[in-house]
């Protein structure tokens, strides 16, 4: 036993705590004080700090390891708070991939992540309308409420960025300037950069899904019918409604009284995350479907969307590898 628990107060955990929920335990208290989402508040702002400290010495086995045998560590090592939030949710390191980053999002359902204070049946009105939400995306596998006349939209400018983003990572291969095999290390090199980043395993495979399948589905149809743009399959359609009812099953599960009754706040504020998790794999799919239609469309000749497509399959492949 630690001779000092007060830092595994501040985040609410047990001193026999494990690495994946000391991090867990400091992303739900600090989406709950982050500053940004309680401005102009001191004590949001000064608690904020103390679950930063808390968690940058527990999460380093060395520092946690003199704070249990002494009750103290080394403080001027410490980074600033906002900046340790920004960086667990990847920064803004994804954000020509995938649009909006998990730190902004996070941010913004941070109010609803917190079981304190809120009632049984508070919880479950709001993941009754969780539940309909997403069952009414069951039959969509794109963003309806994209339009292209809408240009000052949050969403509208996350797809242009994705969209320059991705037509320069595979301009060199479809101009011709580079091999596959030179192409294929450029995308390890990207992977590489981002692979210790927060999320990053769950990021690029769900990207890397949606790559795939697209590429694949215009190369095999591209060769036999000769049609020069992107079609949606039933397997698509499949993997999109898997998801949402993946985010549904994950609110139902919150729901249901018996659920919430018999768990801690803790317990169903991990399961709240889960959720909020789950539905921003389900719009990262969304966004990255609608940027490979404008992208492999925008082709000029049957040529040039062969090759876009295979430059996106390689980049699907080895996206989905790690």
């Amino acid at each position: 036993m630690p001779v000092d628990r007060a830092l595994y107060d501040v985040l609410k955990i047990e001193p026999s705590a494990d690495e994946s929920q000391i991090r867990k335990a400091y992303l739900l208290q600090a989406m709950k004080h982050h500053p940004d989402k309680n401005p102009g508040d001191k004590q949001a702002e000064e608690m904020f700090k103390k679950i930063s400290d808390a968690y940058q010495i527990l999460s380093d086995p060395d520092k946690r390891r003199l704070y249990d045998e002494h009750g103290t560590t080394k403080q001027e090592d410490l980074i600033d708070p906002k900046l340790i939030f920004k960086n667990l949710f990847g920064g803004d390191k994804f954000v020509s991939l995938i649009g909006e980053s998990l730190f902004a999002a996070a941010l913004k359902n941070a109010d609803k992540l917190s079981a304190e204070g809120q009632s049984n049946d508070e919880i479950k009105s709001m993941f009754d309308e969780a539940i309909s939400s997403s069952k009414a995306k069951k039959n969509c596998t794109d963003l309806t409420e994209y339009s292209e006349d809408d240009v000052n939209t949050s969403l509208h400018k996350n797809i242009k960025i994705m969209h320059e983003y991705l037509m320069a990572k595979c301009s060199p291969y479809v101009k011709e300037l580079c091999t596959r095999s030179e192409f294929e290390q450029a995308i390890q090199d990207e992977i590489k950069s981002l692979r210790s980043e927060s999320f990053a395993k769950e990021i690029f495979n769900a990207v890397g899904y949606v790559y795939k399948y697209r590429a694949h589905q215009v190369l095999k149809r591209g060769k036999l019918l000769g049609i020069p743009c992107v079609l949606k399959g039933m397997r698509d359609i499949g993997h999109s409604v898997s998801t949402i009812y993946g985010t549904v099953k994950a609110a139902q599960m919150i729901k249901r009284s018996q659920d919430i009754e018999n768990k801690s706040p803790t317990d169903v504020e991990a399961m709240i995350m889960n959720f909020f998790w789950r539905e921003t794999v389900l719009e990262i799919e969304m966004k990255t479907r609608k940027v490979l239609d404008i992208y492999l469309c925008g082709s000029n000749g049957k040529h040039e969307l062969t090759k876009r497509a295979e430059a996106v399959a390689i980049i699907g492949e080895l996206y989905s590898t790690v």
